[in-house]
């Protein structure tokens, strides 16, 4: 039988990754992707707008790392670096074209002259 290997919590993953250590970064990576890809989704709108900016946010992770304060929970802190990136793609897709907006809007319902929808 294999002896379990402890889990690292993600601060000591923090301080590896800042460090250069792939493997750190792939273990933040499996435990708060689907997470961050959730909230991102949320945020923008779409999953294609959404994977991007989870994906923006690991491939920055390094230079990120070295803004991060230990006084927050790395949890709420990598949450918070998605949510600005979000808003980030927000803006900059409100200057493209009319067409990648209008993908953001929900779908409304025909509306008659009275203001009931068609069915």
């Amino acid at each position: 039988m294999i002896p379990a290997t402890p889990l690292r919590s993600d601060e000591a993953l923090a301080a590896s990754c800042r460090a250069g250590d792939d493997d750190a970064l792939a273990e933040i990576f499996r435990r708060h992707a689907d997470g961050l890809l959730q909230l991102a989704f949320r945020l923008t709108g779409t999953r294609e707008d959404a994977e991007d900016v989870v994906q923006d946010v690991f491939l920055g992770l390094g230079t990120a790392l070295k803004r991060y304060e230990h006084r927050e929970s790395f949890t709420g802190w990598l949450r918070q670096v998605a949510a600005r990136r979000a808003l980030m793609q927000l803006r900059s897709s409100a200057r493209a074209s009319p067409a990648r907006r209008m993908r953001r809007c929900p779908r409304m319902p025909v509306m008659k002259v009275t203001g009931l929808p068609v069915s």
